[in-house]
């Protein structure tokens, strides 16, 4: 604790004596004005800058008040309205642009099931095809990453081809046995009934 004390009476002293020998000094740290060299460039500059500079703009006129009427337009300054105001005819289109209709591809319609995939999975395909193409894979799929995309793919609520639901879910019965999803399976077959 002694040591402490010592070390900052130290400390304090040396400050002490440094702002001592600084002072005298100060004056003369502080920036001198009387040494510009770049003055005369600068007054130069502000020179051309000032010649160059465009002539002032006027003002715009005042904004009409309020109290002073507006006159309407005479029928020879008017401009032609597109259609005939105040009748039962038709409209006119203003444009061309105007009955263009906007063509292109909307969002499917994703199913409720979390599955992330669209209501549509099997549009445009029958139970046939579906069954065919069932077939031919190998079931369970060897990679983990496929497995859990079958899995979404036969679990999705999307309507079944061509219409025919008991067929489907027959072949998804199917697909769940192939996969050794049995509890999946039962399942599928309780909802088919």
């Amino acid at each position: 604790m002694r040591s402490f004390r010592v070390a900052t009476t130290c400390l304090r002293a040396g400050m002490l004596s440094g702002l001592l020998v600084m002072t005298p000094i100060i004056p003369q740290l502080r920036a001198e004005d009387s040494w510009k060299p770049f003055a005369e460039k600068d007054a130069e500059a502000a020179r051309k800058r000032a010649q160059q500079a465009p002539a002032a703009r006027p003002l715009l006129p005042p904004m009409a008040s309020t109290d002073t009427p507006v006159e309407a337009p005479s029928a020879a300054t008017a401009a032609p309205l597109p259609y005939a105001f105040g009748t039962n005819a038709a409209a006119a289109p203003l444009s061309a642009k105007a009955n263009a209709v906007e063509l292109g591809e909307l969002a499917p319609v994703m199913s409720s099931d979390g599955s992330g995939l669209p209501l549509e999975l099997w549009n445009g395909l029958d139970v046939a095809s579906v069954e065919a193409q069932l077939a031919r894979l190998e079931i369970p799929p060897r990679s983990s990453a496929v497995n859990h995309l079958w899995r979404r793919l036969l679990q999705a609520d999307g309507m079944p081809p061509g219409g025919a639901a008991q067929k489907f879910q027959a072949l998804r019965a199917e697909a769940y046995r192939r996969s050794g999803m049995l509890q999946e399976q039962a399942d599928a077959l309780s909802k088919a009934v």
